[in-house]
């Protein structure tokens, strides 16, 4: 008894191990979490040194160079770029994504260890980073109010901040805007002078007198005693009163006179000059940024942080006043994509539903089918939970993609079943017969489109960021088709037979009218579709040569678009912000950069439509948080894609008209709240140990790129001038002689000029920095630098101007390296409908054309377009052996190289629809354009492994060899339509219907369908005529024939 005769006899069992089944999905579903893109571990280590005085090339020769030696024989490092600028180093190690972080920083710690002791001594040790994608915000939070910026920072600091990092989930939250509360002390350089004392011992005297220390523990009688000094201030007034040194009263007297900080300092709590400016729709402003801790939910993080601000406002623990407003909400993005994924997957569904309607024209056989959409997706759930995947833009378009295909196999199940019921065959019998019949076929089809997607996933560490995006949607893929094949071979023929019995035109004749006129006219309509197909195989099986002809001149006439058609890494992905960044140049104040930033809010709010938010920042801060008071950013969210005036490409391309205004700024847009992976454009690295050179060289190719090619906007180039400075030069000599060292100057001379903080003050439940600083005015020229006196060993003050003078200087430019070169990048970002490979070719054309390159400088491509090259180079191996896969399963299933060979032709006629496809909607190729041609390769195998099987079964029967192709054909021809065409409409709204984020899917639907149907109708017309040229000289098995036409016969009433 086979494993489906059994199965049609225990109909209750079936039904309950699938109640249990869509039971234990609905009950898990809830618990999978929720996320915009799959958790990828971004493979990057960060080594940051500092090295105090020392300038680029030192810093590049003692400490960067040592470090980059001794990282390269780390495992897995791809690649290493550096920065070595004035006191600092910072080096970035890129691995092999797949890469264990975790070992691998433990590799870097043990590399370190080993060549600490060669780096200066002066040099701090080197801390580690790991790049984490989840040090994201997700939220950012304006607090509003009608008091001051520093009151509103200060209830955001003691009230707001406390209680969202108490939210589970919440890593940290970090706060921008409005002025820190201090303890500023003003010297006065005068009074320095004239009681000879330093600023470093002003703030020394106060940070020794600000102590609190533990004495020990004394017993007295019975009780022991802990001993505690209380010497922290306790007021303003203790800081005031400090005492900063004891002086004589008069030539060799020795009566000790103390100087208190108020004889030579004004003291006052006020607000330590701001470093960056926050304004919130044109109005200064205060808000929070919210980290979600790693591998949390963030849409679930989220909503518990939106509720802990609605709960601050119910509870009246902030003032009346004070409200606080979400300007950002990453996650809101994340819901209405992943909303618009499944209204795109139920849309597609129902057109499925439809085609089956049409076709079967009866409720319960297209319900039985139907049945299967629901099922594999809970099937595919439950699998997605133990394998921790989440549900994101992946996991949703793999299901999505899915939905057309898992019908595939009930299709075929059902429409036999259905043929058998149509002859007068009992349902047990019909469902025994018509699923035994085709379970070879459909487990085939389904084993080779599992095939294709195995290799994705088992070689998704060889793809990079691109194999970790496509690990989740491979998987949804492979188990929503095996849960397909395991419901059309159990649940079908069980609903078929029993639950749901099919009922045809033999069994019951359709009794109302109207109806049956219906009926009747799509009966006709089929019959009709049958013949005319018939007649035209017919006329090809007659005339093979030019059906071959035709078809080969069809297949190359398309290959020659190929040219035509771009390559990109990935598609733009759709986003609800624009960024803009704006770098002034160097030296230019935080003022005037707030000026230019001020200008375009204001060109934002008179020429943009439909936004939400503006946020300008002014002063920005480098990869540790450097200020940089020359730099700012603006940044535009937009309302719900249904509800946009001015799409980002849009308000892009009116920002842009207004850089030219602006000759003295570089600008460049960031990824908006999910477009961080979307489109980037090709990085060019100018490699040479002379920066000048590479220099000159990156600014007349920057030059270029802005004359010819506009596919390339905002060009620039990483090489940064150096500040304008005032070197001091020490003579050495003299500082010598006068017992003066070098470490005390610069600690001097910084902390005279910048302030220092001396201490730190704990009173009123506050924690204040005590800032000492020289009073406004006390510095402003050369002559009040040389005023400044440092303390030599004897404990003389000696002025600068004794031993030193001051040169006016830019300083040394930051030294980049790539793999131990050092380089010079020109970076760009990608026109819209522009294509990385086309922008490459022009630009190597005008370098050729334009430059004569020096022997001491190489320009190499990088960035996405290398990327594009080898994830390319990967993909066509990925389906070489996708391809082999698919041919052993069909020469397994078929025992035979023949008719797989037959089918196989119709893998590259499938390329005709997709270039068609691209022609027509003027996309270009993106590396999920690939992988949808990757599926393809296990798709359109399908239809061919069931008309061949089908037209052997014809052959055994003992038809010739033209009547076996026809009639297998016209049998198979509503099964090959219905299993297509539900895949082709149930991807329509996926490939062209608009929503939040579509723009990352619709490659996978645009390819698939272009390709399918131009393989359906090669499947239809041309399989058959090969498979005619291949067997002309075999003979049927009649005696094979005769004996199953005569068991199939007996199963009938």
């Amino acid at each position: 008894m086979s494993v489906v005769q059994n199965t049609i006899k225990k109909p209750t069992t079936v039904i309950i191990i699938f109640a249990l089944i869509v039971g234990l999905g609905l009950y898990l579903v809830r618990s999978l979490p929720i996320d915009m893109l799959p958790n990828i571990e971004i493979p990057i280590i960060v080594l940051s040194t500092t090295y105090t005085g020392a300038g680029p090339e030192d810093v590049e020769k003692s400490v960067t160079r040592p470090l980059e030696g001794a990282m390269l024989s780390l495992n897995g490092l791809k690649r290493v770029n550096s920065t070595s600028s004035e006191g600092s180093s910072q080096i970035i190690m890129e691995f092999e994504y797949g890469t264990d972080l975790a070992a691998a920083a433990n590799d870097v710690r043990d590399s370190l260890d080993m060549v600490r002791g060669g780096l200066p001594t002066d040099a701090s040790t080197p801390r580690l980073f790991k790049f984490n994608m989840s040090s994201l915000p997700i939220l950012q939070i304006a607090v509003r109010g009608s008091g001051s910026d520093e009151q509103l920072r200060e209830i955001a600091e003691d009230i707001i901040q406390p209680r969202l990092e108490q939210v589970d989930g919440v890593a940290i939250t970090s706060l921008q805007g409005g002025r820190v509360k201090t303890v500023l002390v003003y010297l006065a350089q005068d009074r320095l002078e004239a009681y000879g004392i330093t600023l470093t011992q002003v703030a020394a005297a106060l940070g020794s007198q600000n102590l609190q220390t533990a004495g020990g523990n004394i017993q007295e009688g019975a009780m022991k005693y802990m001993l505690r000094t209380t010497g922290e201030f306790t007021g303003i007034e203790d800081i005031r009163n400090a005492v900063i040194l004891n002086k004589p009263v008069g030539g060799g007297s020795n009566v000790l006179v103390p100087v208190l900080l108020r004889d030579i300092a004004e003291v006052r709590e006020d607000f330590k000059k701001a470093n960056n400016l926050v304004f919130i729709n044109g109005e200064p402003g205060i808000y929070i940024s919210v980290q979600k801790q790693s591998g949390t939910n963030s849409v679930d993080v989220a909503d518990k942080v939106l509720a802990r601000m609605e709960e601050l406002g119910k509870t009246g623990a902030l003032p009346a006043d004070v409200s606080l407003i979400t300007v950002s909400n990453t996650t809101t993005m994340t819901k209405s994509s992943i909303s618009q994924v499944v209204s795109t997957a139920l849309q597609g569904g129902i057109f499925c539903v439809i085609i089956l309607f049409i076709f079967l024209r009866r409720i319960k056989s297209t319900l039985i089918v139907t049945i299967s959409i629901p099922i594999s997706i809970l099937i595919t759930l439950i699998a997605m939970y133990f394998a921790k995947i989440s549900i994101n833009l992946l996991s949703l378009t793999g299901i999505m993609l899915g939905v057309g295909m898992i019908v595939d196999n009930s299709i075929v199940i059902m429409e036999n079943i259905f043929r058998y019921r149509e002859r007068g065959a009992k349902l047990t019998v019909a469902a025994n017969l018509g699923t035994k019949e085709m379970v070879r076929a459909i487990t085939a089809s389904t084993t080779t489109t599992v095939c294709v997607f195995l290799p994705l996933f088992l070689f998704r560490s060889r793809l990079g960021m691109m194999g970790l995006l496509f690990n989740d949607l491979s998987f949804t893929i492979i188990v929503a088709l095996l849960a397909s094949l395991f419901i059309a071979m159990f649940l079908v023929p069980v609903l078929g037979s029993k639950y749901l019995p099919i009922i045809t035109q033999k069994q019951r004749p359709v009794r109302i009218k109207f109806l049956r006129a219906i009926d009747e006219f799509m009966d006709r309509l089929f019959i009709r579709l049958d013949n005319g197909y018939k007649r035209i195989l017919a006329v090809a099986l007659k005339n093979r040569l030019i059906t071959i002809l035709f078809v080969l001149g069809l297949f190359f006439g398309t290959l020659s678009f190929i040219p035509k058609l771009g390559l990109n890494l990935m598609p733009s992905m759709g986003e609800d912000s624009v960024n803009l960044s704006v770098t002034m140049t160097q030296g230019t104040p935080l003022d005037r950069t707030y000026e230019t930033l001020a200008e375009f809010e204001k060109f934002i709010n008179e020429e943009v439509n439909g936004i939400d938010n503006v946020i300008l920042t002014a002063g920005g801060g480098g990869f540790l948080g450097v200020p940089a008071g020359n730099a700012g950013s603006i940044n535009i969210t937009l309302p719900p894609f249904s509800e946009r005036i001015d799409s980002p490409d849009d308000i892009k391309r009116k920002l842009r008209s207004q850089f030219d205004n602006y000759p003295n700024a570089e600008f460049s847009f960031g990824g908006g709240r999910g477009g961080g992976f979307g489109q980037a454009g090709p990085e060019i690295q100018v490699k040479s140990e002379d920066l000048e050179k590479a220099k000159q060289t990156a600014l007349t190719i920057a030059e270029l790129i802005r004359a010819n090619v506009p596919e390339l906007t905002e060009p620039s180039v990483d090489f940064v001038e150096g500040l304008p400075e005032m070197k001091l030069f020490i003579d050495r000599q003299k500082a010598n002689a006068l017992g003066v060292d070098i470490a005390s100057v610069g600690r001097e001379l910084r902390s005279s000029v910048e302030g220092m903080t001396a201490t730190i003050y704990r009173g009123g439940g506050e924690e204040l920095e005590v800032f000492v600083s020289l009073r406004e005015g006390d510095i402003g020229n050369v002559q009040d630098l040389n005023k400044i006196f440092v303390t030599s060993r004897s404990g003389a003050k000696i002025p600068l101007a004794n031993f030193s003078k001051f040169e006016k200087d830019l300083s040394p430019v930051s030294i980049k390296r790539t793999n131990q070169s050092r380089v010079v990048r020109i970076t760009g970002a990608l026109a819209q409908r522009a294509a990385i490979s086309d922008v490459q070719a022009k630009i190597q054309e005008l370098m050729t054309r334009n430059i004569v390159m020096d022997d001491a400088v190489r320009v190499e491509f990088a960035g996405s377009f290398t990327e594009v090259n080898e994830i390319t180079t990967e993909l066509f191996i990925i389906i070489i052996i996708s391809l082999a896969l698919v041919f052993g399963v069909m020469a397994i299933q078929f025992e035979s190289f023949k008719d797989p060979l037959i089918i196989f032709f119709t893998i590259p006629l499938m390329l005709v629809g997709v270039i068609a496809m691209y022609v027509i909607t003027g996309e270009s190729l993106s590396m999920f354009s690939l992988v949808g041609v990757i599926m393809l390769v296990g798709i359109v195998v399908n239809n061919g492994i069931v008309l061949v099987d089908y037209t052997n079964l014809m052959r055994s029967r003992g038809l010739s060899l033209n009547e076996a192709c026809i009639t297998a054909g016209g049998n198979r021809l509503r099964p090959i339509l219905m299993t297509s065409l539900t895949t082709i409409l149930g991807l329509v709204p996926m490939a062209f219907f608009p929503g939040e984020s579509s723009q990352l899917w619709q490659p996978f639907g645009r390819t698939v369908i272009g390709g399918l149907f131009t393989s359906t109708l090669f499947t239809l017309f041309f399989v058959p005529v090969m498979y005619s040229l291949f067997n002309k000289k075999k003979k049927p098995r009649r005696a094979a024939g005769r004996g199953r036409q005569k068991s199939i016969a007996g199963s009938f009433p």
